[in-house]
């Protein structure tokens, strides 16, 4: 029997092989093609290329970025020449208002919960909330976000904090934002802890099991949903003792 093409490949390419499957997959259900994978991959490998040579210093032109990459001159002169600026994702402010609203004493009850905040007007509680974690996101716009995704109820007394997470997965530009951010953050901790000279930096933990009752599924979700929602609410609360936001 003829061996399947992925069974000569490196350590390395079939680590490659993995972590493309679902990116492949994500782009075949979007109605993509692999021309337009290529053509995104051109330019991210032409940028990487780039940032590599700025790491270590050495001269940034087309002919080291084509023989670092591999992509043809063609392509990366295409490419370089208008590189710019790479395009700046805004930081989701949302989830650092509620994180403060949770922990900073100034909008916590003496019992340590969120409180009831005045939201009319520039002055109000809410609006020094925003302000305190960023001056360039509108105290509106803000409101209206944490509106929109179900995070505060009004209230006669002003809004109260509904939900201590950020729901995100209506909104499929902010789902796919945050999907590319936890891949980038999940294998920058993946390598740093298999570079570490001595004990990894990174909690990195994989539970499976593969003959669970199935019955049982919707009652374990359920459980780890949870179960999750007041870990990380735990580790908001211990973080933002150092945040500098939050602790001044």
């Amino acid at each position: 029997m003829a061996k399947a093409p992925e069974d000569s490949l490196s350590l390395a390419e079939r680590a490659l092989f993995s972590m493309l499957r679902p990116l492949v997959r994500f782009w075949i259900r979007n109605a993509k093609t692999i021309q337009e994978f290529i053509d995104i991959l051109k330019i991210v490998f032409v940028r990487i290329g780039i940032e590599e040579l700025e790491r270590t210093e050495a001269k940034v032109n087309i002919s080291r970025i084509s023989v670092v990459t591999g992509v043809h001159r063609p392509d990366v002169a295409k490419i370089f020449k208008h590189k710019g600026e790479p395009p700046r994702i805004l930081p989701n402010v949302v989830p650092r208002i509620i994180g403060k609203w949770e922990a900073d004493p100034d909008f916590t009850t003496s019992d340590g919960r969120p409180r009831v905040l005045s939201y009319k007007g520039d002055e109000s509680e809410f609006a020094d909330l925003v302000e305190s974690v960023s001056k360039s996101v509108g105290v509106a716009s803000a409101l209206f976000e944490m509106e929109r995704t179900g995070a505060v109820q009004y209230t006669s007394r002003g809004i109260r904090l509904k939900r201590a997470t950020h729901r995100v997965t209506k909104d499929s530009a902010v789902v796919i934002e945050t999907l590319a951010k936890d891949m980038q953050t999940l294998l920058d901790a993946v390598l740093q802890n298999k570079d570490a000279k001595q004990e990894s930096p990174n909690l990195h933990i994989r539970t499976e099991y593969d003959n669970v009752v199935l019955s049982r599924l919707p009652q374990i979700r359920s459980w780890v949903k949870s179960e999750g929602r007041k870990f990380h609410r735990r580790v908001r609360n211990y973080i933002a003792k150092y945040d500098r936001d939050i602790s001044g």
